[in-house]
């Protein structure tokens, strides 16, 4: 004759709400919390490199007019452009909008041409020559990159703002 084992008694609902129910979905808030810092953080670079990108273009082309409209360049000083947002994400550059991200080492590469070009303006030998040189490489410069991230901007939903001469996108 067989000889049935022991049955054990049903368990109660509540024991597998907290044994089943309760990590997973702990685990699932947790996955949850996750992604959406992720995102938030990501939107946060984003925009925060953008919104340095805007102020370089702003800064360049301001730049460029004063340069093209004095007369006697050799004597004026050249500050170069600070990009500390990049510099503190260049490691993050990931996060960045895949369409983005092109653009903006480019663009940082660029102005870091210019800035080279400042700190060796004593070398040339020629004050006409470096004259030459970096006024045609602030002209590329915003011929390259003064709309190119203008799409994103609107996306952004910044407004564009006339400010004398000049164009700026506001936050």
């Amino acid at each position: 004759m067989l000889e049935s084992a022991p049955v054990a008694a049903p368990e109660s609902i509540w024991s597998y709400v907290f044994r089943v129910v309760i990590p997973l979905v702990t685990i699932a808030g947790g996955f949850f919390t996750y992604f959406v810092r992720k995102y938030l953080e990501e939107r946060s670079v984003n925009r925060a490199v953008l919104a340095e990108v805007n102020r370089l273009i702003t800064a360049v082309r301001r730049h460029y007019d004063w340069w093209v409209a004095l007369t006697s360049r050799h004597s004026h000083p050249l500050v170069p452009f600070s990009y500390a947002v990049y510099k503190q994400h260049v490691k993050n550059v990931g996060v960045l909008k895949k369409d983005l991200v092109g653009a903006v080492v480019q663009f940082y590469g660029y102005l870091q041409f210019i800035n080279d070009l400042q700190t060796r303006r004593k070398r040339f030998e020629n004050g006409a020559h470096f004259e030459a040189v970096y006024t045609g490489s602030l002209k590329n410069f915003l011929e390259l990159f003064e709309h190119r991230f203008d799409d994103e901007f609107k996306r952004q939903s910044w407004t564009l703002e006339r400010q004398g001469t000049h164009t700026t996108w506001k936050l």
